[in-house]
């Protein structure tokens, strides 16, 4: 089935609103499972509404998660490699959020996330 870009938009509103106050009341599996598809959603969708609004989600559970999320860094890591521009401006996105949201808990990352600015701004 297809599902229309606002209702997606919509749900990632919802979501982020849930677990912003029951995170820690998920079992592990679920939240697997939100963070597993966050990604995936970021990856294959193509509107600037809901990747927005699924970085929002990916802020929250940051918050909680983000030394737990290798995923996230990989991704962020692809994205902003990637020779698609679009990649590229999705990945310097999701890592500004996320640095916003996690703040010193990024400090071990800081010589890799600068590597990451350094590459997009030469490349």
């Amino acid at each position: 089935a297809v599902v229309s870009t606002q209702s997606t938009g919509y749900a990632a509103t919802i979501l982020r609103q849930k677990i912003e106050r029951n995170w820690t009341r998920l079992s592990n599996d679920v939240k697997t499972g939100i963070k597993t598809i966050c990604l995936q959603v970021l990856q294959n969708q193509a509107t600037k509404e809901v990747r927005n609004s699924v970085t929002a989600v990916i802020s929250v559970i940051s918050k909680h998660e983000f030394s737990a999320w290798p995923e996230l860094l990989n991704f962020i890591t692809a994205a902003c490699y990637s020779d698609n521009v679009n990649a590229k401006e999705l990945g310097l996105y999701v890592l500004g959020v996320v640095s916003d949201s996690v703040g010193i808990e990024m400090e071990p990352h800081f010589n890799s996330m600068f590597e990451l600015y350094s590459n997009c701004l030469n490349h």
